[in-house]
């Protein structure tokens, strides 16, 4: 900057050349670059938006080559159709609720204060789960005699449910669970469980944290299995 605005006017003769060659100069430059302007693609200086694309038309390859995959996304309301995969990979009730914070971006940390866990149980039951998950061709594609006999049963532990356990369960669940001799607090749990309530849910209702409804169920269960017929 000019000192004073009469510095300015005291040399302009002294700069007229400088600015003279200075705008000959950015007006070749201009020319120069002109038909590069004309002729360049607008669209790729300036491309669109990408449209957005829904999970079945990102992942449409890997879910054609897994296509009991694609059909348990596809059923039920939202949310019931990554309950039903978790449940085709066999993932447990604990790998389950750990699993679905994961997906829901919570860190380690936050899961193990949600759940009342400590953080290694949260990080060993995690790394469970997806070793469970990422071997795809173990559970996504099973022959018929694999398929889960509880397909409908939201979150029931294991891979599966023995024939008679499950067709107990189905038929006369009261009658199998007074055979079972569960307590009343199991049976609170399993009737939470058949109506297919999510752990979290029913915990919330039962006043327990998650970790013991599930202990609750799996005990139950045991109970159960060691009387079907």
């Amino acid at each position: 900057m000019w000192p004073s605005s009469w510095t300015f006017h005291s040399n302009w003769p002294l700069l007229a050349d400088d600015l003279v060659v200075a705008a000959w100069k950015l007006d070749g430059a201009a020319a120069a670059d002109l038909p590069l302007v004309e002729e360049a693609d607008h669209e790729l200086l300036d491309p669109p938006e990408v449209p957005e694309r829904g999970w079945p038309e990102i992942f449409a390859a890997e879910l054609a080559s897994h296509p009991l995959i694609l059909q348990d996304l596809g059923s039920g309301r939202q949310g019931d159709g990554v309950e039903r995969v978790l449940e085709r990979a066999g993932l447990t009730m604990s790998e389950r609720l750990v699993i679905r914070s994961f997906i829901a971006g919570d860190e380690t940390r936050t899961t193990a204060a949600d759940l009342g866990w400590r953080p290694q149980t949260v990080t060993l039951l995690l790394a469970c789960a997806l070793r469970r998950l990422a071997d795809v061709e173990a559970w996504a594609t099973p022959p018929a005699a694999r398929q889960p006999a509880t397909s409908g049963i939201r979150d029931s532990p294991g891979e599966g449910l023995p024939v008679a356990l499950a067709k107990g369960l189905k038929d006369d669940p009261e009658a199998l669970f007074a055979r079972a001799g569960l307590r009343r607090p199991q049976l609170a749990a399993m009737r939470f469980w058949i109506q297919g309530r999510r752990a979290v849910d029913a915990a919330r209702e039962l006043q327990l944290t998650p970790a013991a409804y599930c202990g609750r169920v799996d005990r139950a269960l045991e109970r159960c299995r060691a009387v079907a017929v």
